[in-house]
């Protein structure tokens, strides 16, 4: 099975992988693709 995450994170990327190999098994391929989220890495004025 071929898994997408769309995200850099390598702690995201882990936990993906742990997940789908207990559900699935050993034979899970893992692929990071970085996406823009759309979201800013800091928040604006008094937004938290």
């Amino acid at each position: 099975m071929k898994v997408a995450v769309g995200s850099a994170n390598p702690v995201k990327i882990q936990a993906v992988r742990e997940v789908f190999r207990e559900v699935f098994g050993e034979k899970v391929e893992i692929t990071s693709v970085k996406v823009d989220s759309g979201v800013p890495t800091q928040p604006f004025k008094e937004e938290t």
